[in-house]
């Protein structure tokens, strides 16, 4: 990015930065859309918004018909575009999309869909937190409408920067009814040393029995870790306990699979 670029963006990332609310946010990434020369865009985290709706974020100006369809059938999981996000740490443009995963039948209906709404080519910010669902923000053209390609590095740290002020924003809102344990729910459990090394070969799925002769202890005391484990996490099973750690950054799939 030249030193033009970089001049255009910084005004963009200052108002959203100084973005008080949510509302103000979305005129600051509205105004930012615009000016990097797409339509609309949709900031949010990929989850059935009917379920989570006061756990999630989200704040888009898409159709509010396309919105209500993509609700109505719980797209939030499903989307083609969340899920080719979950496979990179950088923006994509949406024509490589099938080069970061096979597309189904039903992705191509529902692609075909969208565009049959007006949603037309983009280009999505993945955003990869530890212990949060994934998200990403995605800036998007009408139908017949090309990718200004020269602004996408432009849109690369706009929607990193967008997604990062959501976070702290969503985080000052109140639910309406909002459980006492929400902060302790949120908290990453502390594992003990020994606990963190059972929760590694639980995962790499070996038994009890296993983990003490690996760890030069009983396999009682190493079911003994690994329940201490699965009751900071308030889970039952050991396939859960895995996942949680790993959905929260406790643990990588580094080593995991390392021999």
């Amino acid at each position: 990015m030249d030193t033009q670029g970089l001049k255009a963006v910084a005004p963009l990332i200052a108002a959203i930065e100084a973005s008080a609310s949510i509302a103000q946010l979305g005129e600051a990434l509205a105004h930012a859309t615009r000016e990097m020369g797409f339509d609309s865009y949709a900031l949010t985290h990929h989850v059935d918004m009917r379920r989570m709706r006061w756990q999630a974020i989200r704040l888009h100006d898409y159709p509010l018909d396309w919105a209500d369809y993509y609700d109505r059938h719980g797209f939030g999981v499903r989307d083609p575009i969340h899920r080719a996000s979950h496979l990179t740490t950088v923006g994509f443009a949406w024509p490589r999309l099938g080069e970061l995963l096979p597309l189904s039948e039903e992705d191509e209906i529902f692609l075909e869909r969208a565009r049959s709404e007006g949603i037309g080519t983009g280009f999505t910010v993945p955003a990869h937190i530890p212990g949060e669902a994934h998200g990403s923000v995605s800036f998007v053209n009408a139908v017949g409408k090309p990718l200004p390609h020269a602004a996408l590095p432009l849109a690369q740290l706009v929607g990193t920067y967008a997604f990062e002020q959501a976070r702290r924003l969503w985080r000052l809102r109140e639910p309406p009814h909002r459980a006492g344990n929400d902060n302790a729910a949120r908290t990453v459990p502390r594992l003990t040393p020994r606990e963190r090394e059972c929760l590694v070969l639980v995962a790499r799925g070996k038994s009890n029995w296993e983990i003490g002769r690996i760890l030069g202890i009983s396999d009682q005391t190493a079911a003994l870790h690994v329940r201490n484990a699965c009751r900071r996490y308030h889970v039952h099973k050991r396939s859960f306990l895995a996942i949680r750690a790993l959905f929260d950054g406790s643990l990588s799939f580094i080593e995991i699979l390392r021999p």
